[in-house]
């Protein structure tokens, strides 16, 4: 049961991102199929990721936000993570998710950034390669 919740947040995180982010026409339903529960535990989160990302303008591999508190460091007192913090506590199986959630929004702006260099131009953009030194 735990390993399915936890999938099923993440799932509904990355579909979080993706409406937060405007990725594709339907927006508005996207953000509708999110989970209320996750929506007002973790939005703030998602906001939190993509509103640094595009605050510094550092692509999303450097910037390298690891917590909550990173986010806080750049978006100043804009942002208001204490909900998330009280439910976490000192539990650190909820604060691994919270630090594994972050990466995962992180990583979902890195795949649509990639994705977007590829296909300007009408598609004929390189494929995106892994950051693996020296495999190409």
């Amino acid at each position: 049961k735990e390993e399915e919740d936890l999938r099923t947040l993440w799932v509904n995180l990355v579909y979080f991102a993706l409406g937060t982010m405007k990725h594709s026409s339907d927006d508005a339903t996207i953000l509708d199929t999110i989970d209320e529960n996750t929506s007002s535990k973790f939005g703030m989160l998602v906001s939190g990721v993509v509103q640094s990302t595009k605050k510094t303008g550092i692509d999303n591999t450097k910037l390298k936000i690891q917590s909550l508190s990173d986010i806080v460091k750049i978006l100043g007192n804009d942002i208001d993570f204490s909900e998330l913090e009280s439910s976490a506590g000192n539990d650190p199986v909820q604060n691994a998710i919270i630090s594994q959630s972050i990466k995962l929004v992180g990583l979902t702006m890195t795949v649509l950034e990639e994705e977007q260099i590829c296909f300007e131009g009408g598609g004929q953009g390189t494929p995106p390669r892994p950051p693996i030194p020296g495999a190409f």
